[in-house]
């Protein structure tokens, strides 16, 4: 499984390297990753990262650091990572882009690639179909 979500993961977050445009300013504020899910078929397995920003699964823990930081003039930053201690850096992103909300569509634009999120409450989800797969991401608003 630790395989399978490193590939999702990495997958999906190459998508995140993007460039798009603004939109309004209900976005503004600042996000951290709050969970990650891969299904395959019937199995599922999720990361609910707690307040020290680890989970444990299938033995091994995974650590999250970082924020997506929404400025109201359509442009964010992020210093996402993820890591597990035992294997090292799973993957991060640092840089920055633009976005367009469009409804509870918020499209995440770095140069050369864009990625919908959906808006609920304060979480921003993307789901992508990975390998066969189904990586979802989860940013809480902080």
């Amino acid at each position: 499984m630790y395989q399978t979500l490193k590939f999702a993961v990495v997958f999906t977050l190459s998508f995140l390297i993007i460039s798009c445009s603004k939109d309004d300013d209900s976005l503004s504020g600042t996000y951290e990753l709050s969970t990650t899910t891969a299904t395959c078929g019937n199995n599922s397995e999720t990361l609910n990262f707690d307040e020290d920003g680890c989970d444990t699964s299938g033995g091994i823990e995974y650590c999250e650091s970082g924020i997506l930081n929404f400025s109201s003039d359509g442009t964010f930053t992020s210093t996402i990572r993820l890591t597990a201690p035992a294997l090292g850096d799973l993957f991060s992103i640092n840089g920055s882009g633009t976005y367009v909300a469009n409804g509870n569509i918020v499209t995440l634009c770095f140069p050369g690639d864009c990625t919908d999120f959906r808006m609920n409450g304060n979480n921003l989800v993307a789901s992508v179909p990975t390998n066969g797969c189904t990586l979802t991401l989860s940013y809480q608003r902080i």
